[in-house]
């Protein structure tokens, strides 16, 4: 998630404010092929037990995190009518509110696993009592790489069949829901195996760490070569590359802290587009000019930084008002009577 508020914080100085160019942007593009699939397998690895045992919890997952999702999509929908849009072409209107609350929109992440944990509960249900389970998962694994392959070109003849305009209003990121969803499926079906596998990394600097900065290397290369690459072959050396590195540092401070805003995502997923919207605010009423080669440097990490511990602070302080629940979705004595 620090990766995601990195691109957005310079995607809002380079492009939504105009600043200037920013090295940061380019860096964060090359990451494309690694934040999304690395952050849907470790989601289905999350959730494989539950696909797989009890139903119950799934169903109850998913209905909490769409709970979560129309609930944020219309508040943040609405602060448009309040403060200044990132981006000018989406002003603030009803049919704006409709098609987010229906449709992937800013919050996409959220309303995609709601539709995973389903999709893939009901996948594992039906190669289950199948006699050769192994054909139907690898049958589906291959679909699912297939429309990752032209998720891009699905999600615009999507949006143009229902004719929606301007663009980033509803489905904006369809193409990122096709995208996706064969790593939160290889998380599910393969979460042993990499679990199994991951305790044989040795801690600290060793081959391990050197192959996975290596394999992260070689992706983004092997992405920055096609876009076609980007979406389907580079993900691979690069989310294998990472869990290598992860492994090699996980008791290193840095990635205690990491982990520690890693249980604090959402907080810092729904409230980073409030930040962005309140910095608009304040560069246009203060007049503030951020351009120069220092600022192009210096301001995305920076602002990226300051953005999630405001997150994290206002999500702490919400929940300690009791409003954790707004994070959470359906209460848990639902789950409970299930």
């Amino acid at each position: 998630m620090v990766l995601v508020v990195l691109l957005h914080a310079a995607s809002w100085y380079e492009v939504g404010r105009s600043f200037g160019e920013t090295p940061w942007l380019e860096w964060s593009r090359l990451l494309v092929p690694l934040r999304m699939p690395l952050f849907f397998l470790i989601s289905g690895m999350l959730a494989a037990n539950a696909i797989l045992y009890n139903k119950n919890k799934v169903i109850y997952n998913a209905m909490s995190l769409f709970t979560v999702y129309v609930f944020w999509s219309i508040v943040s929908t609405g602060k448009l009518a309040v403060l200044p849009s990132i981006d000018p072409e989406t002003p603030y209107s009803l049919s704006l509110v409709i098609w987010n609350i229906l449709a992937p929109s800013d919050y996409w992440y959220i309303w995609a696993l709601p539709v995973y944990l389903l999709l893939a509960t009901a996948l594992v249900f039906f190669w289950r009592d199948k006699s050769r389970p192994d054909f139907y998962i690898y049958a589906i694994l291959a679909f699912s790489m297939v429309l990752a392959l032209f998720s891009g070109e699905l999600g615009l003849a999507w949006k143009d069949a229902l004719h929606l305009r301007p663009p980033r209003i509803g489905f904006s990121y369809t193409d990122a829901v096709l995208r996706n969803f064969v790593w939160f499926l290889l998380g599910v079906i393969y979460s042993k195996r990499i679990l199994d596998a991951s305790t044989r990394v040795p801690e600290g600097f060793s081959a391990a760490s050197v192959a996975g900065l290596a394999l992260l290397i070689i992706g983004g290369f092997v992405g920055s070569l096609h876009e076609k690459f980007a979406l389907v072959v580079a993900p691979f050396p690069m989310v294998f590359g990472a869990i290598l590195l992860i492994k090699s540092i996980q008791n290193w401070q840095v990635s205690k802290i990491l982990a520690f805003i890693g249980h604090r995502t959402l907080p810092v997923y729904v409230f980073h587009w409030f930040m962005l919207n309140i910095l608009t605010f304040c560069v246009q009423y203060l007049d503030m000019n951020l351009q120069g080669e220092l600022w192009a440097y210096f301001f995305p990490p920076f602002g990226a930084a300051v953005i999630v511990a405001a997150c994290i602070a206002v999500g702490s302080i919400m929940r300690a008002m009791g409003l954790g629940i707004l994070f959470v979705g359906l209460p848990n004595w639902l789950h409970r009577q299930r």
